[in-house]
């Protein structure tokens, strides 16, 4: 439509008519108003794409928060977890420890009933 107003405002410009004349005047008036729309449109769309542009940076900001918020969260439960296995490994060292005294204890007491029955074997094989 702006290019059908101006090929008419550049054809009644062409044939010298008056520029008082009324459909120049008019022709004249509508371009005025097509640039100033198109102008407004153009600041719209500007103001749109800054508006754009902040939400985005904004939603960027966020996704960094939660993504620093989920890395301290992993960090801390890898800690947790280092913490209980070294817990869980030194509970299971003094297990192991008790486990091999008492081990070694039953050991001892049984060498020292075996040498008490060979004894008493001993012993009865000479009272016969």
């Amino acid at each position: 439509e702006n290019a059908k107003i101006r090929r008419d405002l550049n054809s009644a410009t062409v044939h010298k008519e008056d520029r008082s004349h009324p459909s120049t005047a008019k022709y004249e008036r509508m371009v005025y108003d097509r640039e100033t729309e198109i102008i407004e449109l153009k600041e719209l769309l500007a103001d749109a794409l800054r508006g754009r542009e902040r939400f985005a940076q904004s939603v960027d900001k966020k996704m960094q928060q939660e993504r620093e918020t989920l890395l301290l969260e992993i960090h801390n439960l890898k800690a947790k977890l280092r913490n209980a296995q070294e817990k869980s490994d030194d509970y299971n060292k003094k297990i192991m420890g008790a486990l091999q005294s008492a081990h070694s204890t039953r050991e001892a007491g049984v060498r020292k009933l075996k040498k008490e029955v060979l004894r008493l074997t001993q012993e009865l094989d000479k009272a016969n």
